[in-house]
């Protein structure tokens, strides 16, 4: 999934540097993600899931630490990176 010029504000205002978009560009779009159940979902589900925001507060962790878990309205999503990372 491509991060909007809001999206990129939006980790501004969380904090990251203009010298970390990449890896969270990088990240938005190769993440796995699974729902509460365990089932893989898409970015767009998780999107639709958690809304934005908690999204990009999902994959604002992963892109660094490799792993997150987000919920909204007692909905679960795991997002993982790992391979990205590390291969």
């Amino acid at each position: 999934m491509k991060l909007t010029e809001q999206d990129k504000q939006t980790l501004r205002d969380f904090g990251h540097p203009e010298s970390d978009m990449h890896q969270l560009e990088r990240a938005a779009r190769e993440c796995r993600y699974t729902d509460e159940q365990g089932y893989r979902i898409t970015a767009e589900k998780a999107v639709e899931i958690l809304g934005r925001k908690t999204w990009l507060s999902g994959i604002s962790r992963a892109a660094f630490h490799a792993t997150a878990g987000r919920e909204e309205n007692n909905n679960y999503v795991s997002f993982d990176c790992y391979k990205m990372l590390f291969g």
